[in-house]
């Protein structure tokens, strides 16, 4: 990237006519911003051109930093871009900082293919239609907590956890009604295995009540709740690679993971659970310690004015739409 820096800062070019053509070439997709080199992207946002030091910092920072959970090189690569930094050796450098790692190495999961192709479950519209199970028992933690009720999105992949003592159908309960009800509205339907926590009352009584559908997976069609045994699996070997040696209460890096997962390009729909459930990618550490394309160029004060002129716009055209309806 330094010649096509060089080329758009002063002109300077290579004496090769071959080379000289190619930078030209490349360097249509690239521009300078206040003495940073950006590349552009179709659909993304421009891309921060890193150098070694800092494409390290980049690659440590979202593979194991404060809310990561040791992803794998295809996931921490798709983060660096949809964050907004580029370099050229992205897949090499991940790679092998992936196989340096001591906990990946460790804890890498098993890879098992299904026996028959996976049949996607579709649904209307976000949040409708959630899968829930539970996952443990772990390790006994402070409060006698040692079960994690687990439940996810099958529109957003969004993923909400929360650990408990007991599973019984008052956690379900309140599981649901906190985590899913008061936070992204009723859902339609709900789909569990046949535990009685999940098919008898009160958590039955309660779904009747609120039109809420249940449906359970029976042992023949073991895909009807294999999204949810998927988000059991990989927040389990999320945990575990976070956990040092010195530390084994796995309490308190749930919300490290489950961050991770929300932050986590999916491959099922190429978006993140936070980018399709707010509508804008989260900002995450590494953005503060290497400002990208939208932190390093926010300006709130334009901000509020191109706001303002928005609202302005959309009043004129309702006052618009009411005299078309008079006339």
């Amino acid at each position: 990237m330094t010649p096509i820096h060089e080329y758009l800062t002063d002109e300077t070019l290579p004496a090769e006519r071959k080379k000289a053509r190619t930078i030209k070439h490349k360097s249509q997709r690239f521009d300078i911003i206040n003495g940073i080199l950006y590349k552009k992207s179709f659909l993304g946002p421009w891309l921060r051109c890193v150098g070694p030091s800092q494409a390290n910092y980049v690659l440590q920072e979202i593979h194991e930093g404060s809310c990561n959970m040791h992803a794998g090189t295809r996931s921490v690569v798709a983060k660096a871009l949809r964050t907004g930094y580029y370099w050229s050796t992205m897949h090499m450098d991940a790679r092998a900082l992936i196989k340096a790692c001591q906990e990946c190495q460790v804890h890498k999961p098993v890879l098992r293919n299904p026996q028959e192709k996976l049949h996607p479950i579709t649904s209307p519209w976000p949040f409708y239609k959630w899968g829930i199970d539970i996952a443990g028992p772990f390790p006994e933690g402070p409060g006698k907590v040692k079960f994690l009720i687990v439940a996810m999105d099958y529109f957003t992949k969004w993923i909400e956890a929360k650990p408990v003592a007991t599973i019984t159908g008052n956690q379900v309960k309140k599981f649901v009604w906190e985590n899913i009800v008061c936070r992204f509205g009723l859902p339609g339907e709900i789909i569990s295995d046949n535990g009685k926590q999940f098919r008898d009352n009160p958590f039955k009584d309660w779904c009747e009540k609120l039109c809420i559908q249940q449906h359970f997976a029976s042992v023949k069609h073991l895909q009807t709740n294999g999204l949810v045994e998927r988000a059991n699996r990989s927040l389990g070997e999320g945990i575990k690679a976070r956990l040092g040696k010195d530390n084994k209460n796995w309490l308190e890096e749930i919300s490290h993971v489950l961050w991770a997962h929300r932050t986590m390009v999916k491959s099922s729909n190429g978006d993140t659970p936070f980018s399709l459930t707010y509508g804008t990618e989260a900002v995450i550490p590494t953005e503060i310690g290497m400002p990208t394309f939208r932190t390093a160029e926010v300006n709130v004060a334009e901000n509020d004015e191109a706001l303002e002129i928005n609202l302005e716009l959309l009043e004129e055209k309702r006052e618009q739409d009411k005299r078309s309806k008079k006339q």
